[in-house]
C-alpha cells in the first residue's frame, strides 16, 4: 500500500495485492482535502498491440456482455465503450479484467504512436471539468486474473531481411529555422501560415535551396483564406520560390475534431481546391499537418490528391526513454493505417521527430525551460544527441517498409534542428546526411539480435535503438563513425553502446583511421 500527497489538497492511496490462482487486484482512493476540479482521476490499463485483430468479449456496465474485436487498422475513435469488464486470450493465456468504482473506455493509443490500447475513466463525452467536494473521495478497483498456459513461444529467426527504396528526407522550414546549406539531396519542407510573417532572408534562402514542398496553414474564412493563398502565391513567385508540392489546411484542422465531425468554415476538400488554384505547377496532397490521429479522424476524400501526409511526435503521451522506444513500434502500426487510408496514393510523411511541433489537443506547448524529458514540449534534449539519430534511422526504415516516397526529419535550425549553433552537425546531422546521399535506392533492411542495419551498396548503418549495449554481427570489428551521445567519433568497433548508431562500410578487411577507438 502506498500513499502519496498532491496539489490542491489531494491524497491518494493505491493497494495493490497479488493473490493465488493468477489474480491481481489493484484498488485506489483519492480523497480531496477542498474543492477542486479535474478532468481525470484514476487507473489506466494499457492493453499490448499485439492484441490488434483479436476477439474480446465485453462486459457492459448493466451486466449484458458483448462480443468485439481490437481493431487491426487504427481506429479513430473509441472501439470500446463504456464497459465493466473485458476478457480475451492471447497464445494460450485467458485474461479476464474487472472495472468497479467508474465506467471505463478504451482509446486505440496507436492514433499517436503509442503501443497501446489503453482503458481510462471517465469516457470523454463525461462533462467536464469535474468536480470533487472537500471531504468526498473516488474509489477504484480493478481485478485482473490471468489463466492457462502460455504456447511455446516462437523460434525467431536469427535476423530479417527486407529489400526497400528509402525515402527522400524533407527538412522542417518555417521563419528563423533556416540556417547553412541544405544537405546534398535534401529538400525543403517548408509551412506558412496566415498568423507567421517570413523575414525575406528567409525566404531568399528557401529560393536559393530549390524547389520546396509547401505546407500552408490557411485562415477558416474562406475569403480570407483565397486572399490570403493568392498573396502567397505571388510572394514566393515574386521571390523566386519553386514549388513542387503543395498541401493546404484551415487552421482549425490542426486541433482536434472528432472522427466525422467539421470544423466552422473552410473544410479540408475546399482548402486543396484553393491550394490546386493557386499553385498548378504543383503536385497536391492533402492529410494532417500535425499527427496521424487527425488525418485519421478527418479523412481526405478518396478522389482528391496524389498523396497524403501525416507527422508525428513521440512524446505525446509520455517521454521516458523507454516510451519513445516503444513509439517505433506503434509507427509500424500508424503507417499501415495510413497507407490503408491514401489507397492508390502517395505516402508522404511530414515531421516525425521526438519532440511536438504543435499541440492539437491543448492551448500550447508545455514550456521545457530546464531541457527536461517531458511530454508535449518542442524542446527534447535528446534532439541533440545519438538517440535522436538512432531514432531517425529507424524511423527511416519504417517509413521504406511501409513504402512512403518521403519522410521529414528535422530542421537545420531551431527546436529540431540537425546541426549545432557553429554550423556543425549533430549526430542526427550526420545520419540524415548519409540517408539522404542514399534515398531512391534499393536498401536492404536487417534486424538482427537487437540492431537494425540499413545497407545500400555497401553503405550500412547500423542502429542500437535498445537500451543496452548490443554486439556487432559475429562480433567482428568494424571500422566507421560512431554516433554516441553527442559525439562522432571515427574508430574501430565491436559493439554499439546504448541508442548509438555506426556509419560504416560493408566488408572486411577493413582499414581503421588513424585515430582508432576500441569500444
Amino acid at each position: 500500500m502506498d500513499t502519496q500527497a498532491y496539489a490542491n489538497g489531494i491524497t491518494a492511496t493505491v493497494e495493490i495485492e497479488a493473490r493465488a490462482h493468477g489474480t491481481l487486484v489493484c484498488e485506489t482512493r483519492v480523497v480531496a482535502a477542498r474543492s477542486v476540479a479535474f478532468n481525470r482521476a484514476g487507473f489506466n490499463v494499457l492493453i499490448p498491440p499485439s492484441m490488434a485483430g483479436q476477439d474480446v468479449l465485453i462486459v457492459h456496465p448493466d451486466g449484458t456482455e458483448g462480443s468485439g474485436r481490437f481493431p487491426r487498422r487504427i481506429s479513430p475513435e473509441q472501439p470500446f465503450r463504456p464497459f465493466s469488464g473485458l476478457r480475451y486470450s492471447a497464445r494460450g493465456i485467458h485474461v479476464a479484467l474487472e472495472f468497479d468504482g467508474a465506467d471505463f473506455e478504451i482509446e486505440d493509443q496507436r492514433n499517436w504512436s503509442d503501443a497501446s490500447f489503453k482503458a481510462y475513466c471517465p469516457p470523454l463525452n463525461t462533462p467536464r471539468p469535474l468536480r470533487l467536494e472537500a471531504g468526498e473521495h473516488i474509489r477504484q478497483r480493478i481485478a485482473l486474473r490471468v489463466t492457462g498456459r502460455p504456447a511455446a513461444p516462437e523460434r525467431a529467426a536469427a535476423d530479417t531481411r527486407q529489400r526497400v527504396i528509402l525515402p527522400e528526407i524533407l527538412l522542417a522550414a518555417e521563419p528563423a529555422w533556416l540556417a547553412g546549406a541544405l544537405p546534398p539531396q535534401t529538400r525543403y519542407l517548408a509551412r506558412f501560415c496566415h498568423r507567421t510573417a517570413w523575414p525575406q532572408s528567409d525566404l531568399a534562402a528557401l529560393a536559393a535551396a530549390g524547389p520546396c514542398d509547401l505546407e500552408i496553414v490557411l485562415p477558416s474564412d474562406p475569403d480570407e483564406a483565397r486572399s490570403y493563398a493568392d498573396t502567397l502565391a505571388r510572394d514566393l513567385r515574386r521571390s523566386g520560390i519553386r514549388v513542387a508540392r503543395v498541401v493546404a489546411l484551415a487552421e482549425p484542422y490542426l486541433k482536434r475534431i472528432p472522427a466525422g465531425a467539421c470544423a466552422p468554415g473552410l473544410d479540408p476538400a475546399a482548402a486543396a481546391g484553393i491550394a490546386a488554384r493557386c499553385f498548378p505547377e504543383a503536385v497536391l496532397g492533402l492529410g494532417s499537418l500535425t499527427h496521424f490521429t487527425e488525418l485519421n479522424r478527418s479523412r481526405p476524400p478518396r478522389e482528391l490528391g496524389a498523396f497524403i501526409t501525416h507527422g508525428n511526435a513521440a512524446t505525446v503521451h509520455a517521454a521516458d526513454d523507454a516510451s519513445v522506444l516503444e513509439t517505433l513500434e506503434g509507427l509500424v502500426h500508424v503507417m499501415h493505417s495510413a497507407q490503408a487510408i491514401a489507397g492508390s496514393r502517395a505516402y508522404r510523411l511530414g515531421l516525425v521527430a521526438l519532440a511536438m511541433r504543435s499541440n492539437p489537443h491543448g492551448q500550447a506547448l508545455v514550456a521545457n525551460p530546464r531541457g527536461e524529458k517531458i511530454p508535449m514540449t518542442a524542446d527534447d534534449p535528446r534532439q541533440g544527441d545519438s538517440f535522436a539519430a538512432s531514432y531517425a534511422i529507424c524511423a527511416v526504415a519504417l517509413a521504406a517498409e511501409a513504402g512512403a516516397q518521403a519522410i521529414c526529419l528535422g530542421a537545420m535550425a531551431g527546436p529540431f534542428a540537425i546541426t549545432r549553433p557553429d554550423g556543425t552537425p549533430r549526430p542526427i546531422g550526420y545520419a540524415i546526411r548519409t540517408l539522404a546521399a542514399l534515398s531512391g535506392r534499393a536498401c536492404s533492411v536487417t534486424r538482427a539480435e537487437g540492431l537494425l542495419e540499413l545497407c545500400v551498396d555497401g553503405q550500412v548503418l547500423t542502429a542500437n535503438c535498445n537500451l543496452a549495449r548490443r554486439r556487432l554481427g559475429n562480433g567482428t570489428p568494424r571500422v566507421g563513425t560512431l554516433l554516441h551521445q553527442q559525439h562522432a567519433r571515427p574508430g574501430r568497433y565491436r559493439d554499439l553502446p546504448p541508442m548509438s548508431c555506426l556509419i560504416s562500410t560493408a566488408g572486411e578487411p577493413h582499414q581503421p583511421p588513424r585515430q582508432e577507438h576500441i569500444a
